[in-house]
């Protein structure tokens, strides 16, 4: 991610979907399971949602957030859940495996959803 980056219009909205479907276990699964021509999203696998989501240095990260015009409710939201999602992949990655059973995953997508519906109250991603 540069300098160049609009992050209201391409960095936040780009998460808020992201959130969306690690939200939403159906839209999940079925992302997870597609094959062939019938591909709708690049994430295919756990890797491939982590490489979307977390695939920008931290100090980047942190600086798209406080770069946007969200509110300090999103702002803070974005914060929990890309913190959350981190400290659960660095797990997976000693582990070898997500664990998206997990108490742990759970709260990810509880601050998921937290973050599309603020999103969604903003106007961010429609």
């Amino acid at each position: 991610m540069s300098e160049t980056v609009d992050y209201d219009r391409v960095w936040l909205p780009q998460i808020v979907w992201y959130c969306r479907l690690i939200a939403d276990d159906r839209k999940l699964n079925m992302a997870f399971e597609q094959s062939g021509d019938k591909i709708w999203t690049s994430v295919v696998n756990y890797d491939e949602l982590v490489e979307q989501v977390l695939d920008v240095p931290l100090d980047i990260r942190f600086s798209a957030i406080l770069s946007t015009s969200a509110s300090a409710d999103l702002k803070k939201a974005l914060a929990e859940f890309l913190n959350m999602f981190t400290a659960f992949d660095d797990a997976v990655g000693r582990s070898g495996r997500p664990d998206l059973q997990s108490r742990e995953w759970r709260e990810i997508q509880a601050r998921a959803h937290d973050v599309e519906v603020l999103a969604f109250v903003e106007g961010v991603g429609r």
